[in-house]
């Protein structure tokens, strides 16, 4: 219970950004998104709120809240590049169409989207039948028929999760003051729990309560969908664990409803490794982009390196099940 309590701990202040709610004139958008405004019929924005869970300087990835002369709201993209544009709505189709918000149109690097209404998804608040319900949605994400044309322009290889899970340790020992041995100790934890085969699935990327509503039939609608791609299964799930604080009976009830639909074995048989990647990819973010929340996933390093020398369980999916 000790190693459980460390974890909801550190997890608790992955869910404390400040999102940016900056209220700005339509002329600031990009061109892109100001053309499919454009494009719809008796279109007059009468208000732009800009939505970011990370500074807007720190990345050019944009989200807004548009709001319409006739009462119409819409969502606004601006992805990170043409390359991202085109992954995320190429595949956007094969999400569950039930719960994710109809695209309306997209353009170059822009999309606009239908807005989802709903309530957030609440934290740790030990709502087991919501948990369930999570549970079999990102099981039935993995589970998606994708065409072997996409699966085979989108997938990486997992060397290439390897080699970015060590450049990774190394960046954070050369800019985040950690003395060698710290680093040094992770990825020897990391090449202990190096995976021999891979499930290669469509991945959400970011799996969380952050990137969630419940609307009023308590249907679970994702709303922020952008790093949607081919991947890893244990990755997935691995971003999940970290960025989604959940009690112990939460947790359960969303890994048995995940095995209702999928299988886990893979996940929990590597557990470490694909956590380390998740923390390790998600530092990187925060200290590129001089986020102050960057002490979270650095915090959860320590805190899995402490619980592997000291021989301790880190709450881990065979705990659990």
């Amino acid at each position: 219970m000790a190693a459980l309590s460390v974890f909801v701990m550190a997890e608790s202040n992955a869910q404390s950004f400040t999102f940016n709610m900056e209220t700005i004139p339509f002329s600031r958008l990009h061109g892109d998104l100001q053309r499919l405004v454009r494009q719809l019929d008796h279109a007059v924005v009468v208000e732009v709120r800009a939505l970011s869970p990370l500074p807007i300087e720190a990345s050019p990835r944009r989200s807004y809240r548009l709001t319409f002369q006739n009462g119409r709201v819409l969502k606004g993209r601006v992805f990170l590049d043409a390359a991202t544009a085109e992954r995320a709505i190429t595949l956007y189709h094969y999400l569950p169409g039930d719960h994710v918000p109809r695209i309306i149109s997209h353009t170059g690097v822009a999309m606009l989207s239908a807005w989802a209404d709903g309530n957030d998804v609440p934290v740790l608040a030990g709502d087991c039948e919501q948990a369930s319900q999570f549970g079999r949605l990102h099981a039935l994400i993995h589970q998606a028929a994708i065409p072997a044309s996409l699966m085979e322009m989108y997938m990486r290889g997992l060397d290439e999760d390897i080699d970015a899970l060590f450049d990774g340790l190394d960046y954070i020992r050369r800019h985040a003051g950690w003395d060698r041995h710290v680093t040094a100790e992770l990825a020897a934890m990391a090449r202990r729990h190096i995976p021999k085969d891979v499930n290669v699935v469509l991945i959400h990327g970011d799996f969380c309560a952050e990137n969630a509503v419940v609307d009023g039939h308590r249907r679970v609608v994702l709303i922020d969908n952008e790093w949607i791609n081919i991947g890893h299964q244990a990755y997935d799930l691995a971003t999940t664990w970290y960025r989604w604080p959940m009690t112990k009976a939460e947790r359960i009830a969303y890994l048995e409803a995940y095995q209702e639909i999928g299988d886990l074995s893979m996940f929990a048989n590597h557990f470490r490794f694909w956590l380390m990647r998740a923390l390790v990819k998600s530092a990187l973010v925060r200290m590129k982009g001089n986020n102050p929340q960057s002490r979270v996933p650095l915090n959860a390093l320590l805190a899995l390196r402490d619980s592997g020398a000291a021989g301790r369980s880190y709450n881990e999916p065979k705990d659990l099940l």
